[in-house]
């Protein structure tokens, strides 16, 4: 085990003990993720999809109950399949111009796939079956396998076996197929998954479970891939089996089906989104990164409370109290009617502009620590709430060898912050052409001049503003058929790479929703800019967008007059 406790390796590559001990269990996904459902995890990388699905798997399930196996609850079983794998990116379907044949293929790898993940997660109970039922289950699964299996307790180890040796043949023979319009040894959803449920669900021990087929990453399948697990989202009976999918939103969800139709959500899914929109630490989001912290503390002894051991600077909160004092006055002197609530509406939007406008431009750049920073910084997703938390862990071990980690000051927080912000601004500087292979040079260049554009925005709105100066978020304007090719591309490439995140809301437009987007918020500490934001959302024309991409500035007014709404908790 990590002695740092905010190590931030993908859930897929924790030991279980360090999952079970660091995951957040939010019972309203438990019921939906235990539930005969079709589910959709959304959200980007690093917000905990795979996290919640593995949490919810069998083996995981087996070992939070501390009780003997033969007393734990099979109604539910989880079974996880990550199309995170060499296996599930094989582009042999592009060898075939035969669109059946291509078609056959990706689905034979795929449900191949599934049923190894079900071998190997029954292979956890074959101990509950009794002899009567391994005989039992082993005829039903003749059928299913064409092949002798073995009555006892390596029944599941032989399947597995059995499945991993038809997938190597599979691929190795796949170039010298010479009937292509012969694709008998294909294996399907509904000639394989579905009797293998099915053989289990005969037995004493799993004749009243539901199967959850958990879908990690299914952002990595293929097109005719996605096409299928759309069409077995659109099965109607739940009764033995359903799909929990996760999918990084740093792709667009396409609901067609195989056959031509399309999924409902609603009527054949219910989409969850990881990522909640948040201004403060008392928002869901908030919330949830204090637990996520305050439990990864706890874990190795650490009895401060989050907000204490990420203790924030005493001079930047002296400084800010002075600039809120200031706010207020001047307002109840020309407000004097003016209410509690509305003062402090006032004093929220402007207490911190004023601290960055009256800073002098020779003074430092201003400490960046707290909690509440940190959570802003994260733009809403866990992964970059964890990574600063990381270095400055190990900064402060690395500073005091051998002694305990009680907190992590003000200085060390600052210092990190601004080395990650500053990392993230040569990493678009760079060029994201040499990070995402469907990036072109052009695109990058349009990107660092998009991104650099906004900073200059909203530094320019920060300083100079009157009623909404702290607004980080944008809206797009005036968009065009034309102007959406040439712009959402280079948008879509942005969210992969996690430069900037795109979520939606109810706009003032007779409550219809849009879609709203804000830079990665670490960008903002190497500028010398508030993090924090503020509820609402600039409206920015996508003219403007596309002229500060060739130019990296935006035209003298990219703003139109119409003050957005605000955000909706």
């Amino acid at each position: 085990m990590s002695a740092n406790p905010f190590d931030f390796d993908g859930a897929k590559n924790l030991p279980d003990r360090l999952l079970l001990d660091w995951f957040i269990d939010d019972h309203n996904y438990s019921r939906f993720l235990k539930s005969s459902r079709n589910v959709l995890l959304l959200g980007h990388r690093g917000c905990g999809k795979s996290m919640t699905l593995l949490y919810y798997s069998l083996p995981l399930e087996i070992k939070k109950q501390d009780i003997p196996l033969c007393e734990k609850d099979l109604s539910h079983v989880g079974v996880y399949v990550s199309c995170s794998t060499p296996l599930a990116r094989r582009v042999d379907h592009d060898f075939f111009e035969d669109e059946k044949f291509s078609r056959a293929i990706s689905e034979h790898y795929f449900v191949l796939s599934i049923a190894v993940a079900i071998a190997e997660h029954c292979e956890a109970i074959v101990d509950l079956f009794d002899s009567t039922s391994l005989e039992e289950l082993k005829e039903e699964l003749f059928y299913v396998f064409d092949d002798e299996l073995a009555a006892d307790s390596t029944i599941f180890r032989c399947i597995k076996r059995a499945l991993k040796k038809e997938l190597r043949m599979t691929q190795e023979q796949f170039l010298s197929f010479e009937n292509r319009s012969d694709f008998t040894f294909a294996r399907t959803f509904y000639t394989l998954i579905v009797p293998f449920l099915g053989a289990l669900r005969t037995t004493s021990v799993l004749k009243e479970t539901h199967f959850s087929l958990m879908i990690d990453d299914a952002q990595d399948l293929n097109d005719d891939q996605r096409l299928m697990l759309n069409s077995w989202l659109s099965y109607r009976d739940h009764s033995v089996f359903s799909f929990k999918v996760a999918l990084a939103t740093v792709v667009d969800f396409d609901r067609k089906t195989s056959t031509g139709g399309s999924i409902i959500e609603g009527h054949d899914y219910i989409a969850i989104n990881l990522e909640q929109p948040f201004q403060n630490e008392n928002s869901q989001f908030g919330m949830l990164a204090r637990s996520i912290i305050e439990k990864r503390l706890k874990n190795i002894g650490i009895s401060a409370t989050p907000e204490e051991f990420f203790e924030e600077s005493p001079e930047f909160k002296a400084e800010l109290a002075i600039c809120w004092r200031e706010v207020v006055d001047k307002y109840t002197s020309e407000h004097p009617e003016a209410g509690k609530k509305q003062i402090n509406d006032y004093a929220y939007k402007q207490a911190r502009a004023l601290y960055f406008r009256k800073r002098s431009p020779k003074a430092n750049r201003p400490i960046y620590s707290g909690l509440d920073t940190l959570i802003h910084l994260s733009s809403g997703v866990v992964r970059n709430l964890l990574l600063p938390c990381y270095w400055m862990y190990d900064d402060a071990v690395s500073k005091c060898p051998g002694e305990p980690v009680k907190k992590i000051s003000p200085a060390i927080q600052a210092d990190v912050i601004m080395k990650e912000s500053e990392k993230l601004w040569t990493r678009v500087r760079d060029g994201l052409d040499r990070e995402l292979e469907d990036c072109s040079k052009e695109q990058a260049k349009f990107i660092f001049n998009l991104v650099s554009a906004l900073g200059d925005y909203f530094r320019d709105r920060l300083f100079n503003h009157a009623s909404e100066p702290r607004i980080i978020t944008f809206t797009i304007s005036e968009r065009t058929t034309e102007s959406d090719d040439k712009l959402m591309p280079v948008l879509g490439l942005m969210r992969k790479a996690q430069v900037m995140y795109r979520r939606s809301g109810p706009s003032k437009d007779a409550g219809r929703q849009e879609d709203y987007y804000t830079l990665n918020r670490l960008f903002w500490p190497a500028r010398g800019l508030d993090p924090h934001g503020q509820h609402g959302r600039a409206s920015i024309k996508a003219s403007a967008l596309l002229s500060s991409m060739l130019t990296g500035k935006f035209p003298p007014v990219a703003e139109s007059d119409t003050q957005r709404g605000l955000f909706d908790e």
